[in-house]
């Protein structure tokens, strides 16, 4: 019986390196949460170690209920004697409802090899606003109530004065800032990334600024075509040549 037990904890204790040998390549992907809510950012990190260096490149299939929303590649570290690469994809869930991510790929690069490598699927899952309190009723009102008199009722308004300048001043920079957010916005057009792209320059960061203009309105073949470059790091030039004049043209 103590036999029985001393082979039972072993087998526990080498669970994790059998969980970490099926990762390919050392590809770790992670979600910040398992939960989230419509319009809430999703947080997706692919994380490679290896003694050797190497880098990657992550591809994600454009999904049509997940909005893009940035895509940031790390530079690869040298952390405790080993190479560490880390990418982090930002997306947006439009609906409510469980959302699994298949397809992931990964380009890594190692001496002169190139190897595309599958990774697992990650799964999570939307909640929905009225999932959790739809009651119409009023919330009571506490037993005890103690009546203020206009002497406490000045001081606090008094006290409450600093408080609401503050806020006044805070919403004035934030409406600033955002106008001038716009403004530098303003300055990425389609015709400047079709220009970009004849020139044969990397437009990756000037698809990402016009994804991001609010005020930009593009047809959805456009946008599926913009948001598969920036997700795989692909451009299919002659096809995004052909919808943006197709969208100058409306």
């Amino acid at each position: 019986m103590r036999c029985f037990w001393k082979s039972l904890c072993c087998c526990l204790w080498l669970l994790p390196l059998f969980a970490f040998g099926d990762i390919p390549h050392g590809i770790e992907l992670r979600l910040q949460a398992s939960e989230y809510f419509p319009g809430e950012i999703v947080e997706l990190q692919a994380e490679m170690r290896q003694a050797d260096f190497a880098e990657f490149q992550l591809h994600v299939p454009v999904h049509r209920q997940l909005h893009f929303v940035a895509h940031t590649r790390e530079p690869v570290r040298y952390v405790e004697g080993e190479y560490v690469q880390r990418s982090v994809l930002l997306l947006q869930p439009m609906n409510a409802g469980e959302f699994d991510l298949r397809g992931m790929t990964a380009s890594v690069q190692q001496g002169n090899g190139l190897t595309e490598v599958e990774l697992p699927p990650v799964q999570f899952t939307v909640q929905s606003y009225g999932a959790f309190d739809d009651s119409k009723e009023l919330a009571a009102w506490p037993k005890e109530s103690v009546q203020a008199s206009p002497a406490s009722g000045f001081l606090r308004l008094f006290l409450l004065l600093p408080v609401v300048m503050l806020f006044v001043v805070w919403m004035l920079r934030g409406k600033f800032s955002a106008a001038s957010a716009e403004t530098n916005l303003a300055v990425a057009t389609l015709d400047d990334l079709a220009d970009a792209i004849e020139r044969g320059e990397s437009a990756v960061e000037l698809i990402e600024r016009l994804l991001a203009r609010p005020d930009l309105s593009l047809s959805a073949n456009l946008r599926e075509a913009l948001e598969a470059s920036v997700y795989a790091d692909r451009l299919d030039a002659p096809q995004v040549l052909q919808l943006i004049r197709e969208e100058v043209g409306r």
